[in-house]
């Protein structure tokens, strides 16, 4: 799967970038809307297994999620139109956090 160009996502892989997320420009949630089923997923119980040593992941995305805490910041979730990935978004803060399912 070809993901969107840009700063709105950040990686959750094993291999995931080394860099910090930004904040993107509201045109960039269009590219991403795009690669999303539109319903949102519950992300209740889900586990994100986060790359080791990245200081800057959610503390609410580490372990198993709550997923009414982690609604409670704004985070959304939503799975990709193709392959198995999982996206945690806050429209409002222009960050996207993803892993494989």
């Amino acid at each position: 799967m070809r993901l969107p160009a840009g700063g709105f996502l950040t990686a959750c892989r094993r291999e995931a970038a080394r860099s910090a997320p930004r904040t993107s420009p509201p045109a960039e949630a269009d590219a991403l809307r795009a690669i999303l089923e539109p319903a949102e997923v519950p992300l209740d119980g889900r586990r994100c297994n986060m790359p080791a040593r990245i200081e800057w992941w959610p503390t609410e995305m580490r372990g198993t999620i709550n997923g009414e805490r982690l609604a409670a910041t704004g985070i959304h979730g939503y799975r990709s139109r193709k392959g198995s990935l999982i996206f945690a978004v806050n429209w409002n803060q222009g960050r996207a956090y993803y892993w494989s399912e």
